[in-house]
């Protein structure tokens, strides 16, 4: 009772990674509404695996929660739509195109000031490791892991912007 042990956490990964699947995929309608008792017994752990795994939920904006009514599906306009779970869920479901769509008109938005704000800003250090990044990238387009190339895409685009000085 009381504390989340380690089994938990490996438990609650994995119904965050399940219903955020769901709701993204539209699985899971806007209004549609989470009732704890059906979830404990559809994924067959406890109460606070299953709190825990919608309060990271509610932090992406998936779901919102309210006394008395109970914890529903978000709509999209909600949601933290450039949260790292949130954009891997897009792309692998029906929104991939959506999601491509709105990050590319983010990055034409932004990158270009951010880009040469990193040239004139960035540390010897940053440089070298936007330069790793940018092999890793290449790496991992040739092998087609888009898991990895998400991620090493997410970091590049992170340190562009940490080295732009901004």
């Amino acid at each position: 009772m009381g504390g989340t042990t380690p089994a938990d956490s490996g438990l609650h990964a994995l119904v965050v990674e399940s219903l955020g699947t769901a709701i993204c995929s539209g699985a899971l309608d806007a209004d549609s509404m989470l009732v704890m008792t059906e979830l404990t017994e559809q994924f067959a752990v406890s109460r606070s695996v299953i709190r825990e795994a919608l309060r990271v939920l509610r932090d992406k904006g998936l779901l919102s929660a309210k006394r008395r009514v109970g914890t529903k599906v978000s709509p999209i306009a909600n949601w933290d739509i450039l949260d790292k779970d949130v954009i891997r869920w897009r792309l692998a479901g029906d929104q991939r195109d959506d999601q491509i769509r709105e990050l590319v008109e983010l990055r034409v938005a932004i990158e270009p000031r951010a880009a040469f704000l990193a040239a004139t800003h960035a540390t010897v250090s940053q440089r070298a490791a936007l330069r790793d990044l940018g092999r890793a990238l290449d790496q991992a387009a040739g092998r087609a892991d888009r898991n990895a190339i998400l991620d090493l895409d997410l970091s590049f685009h992170n340190l562009v912007l940490e080295s732009s000085g901004v």
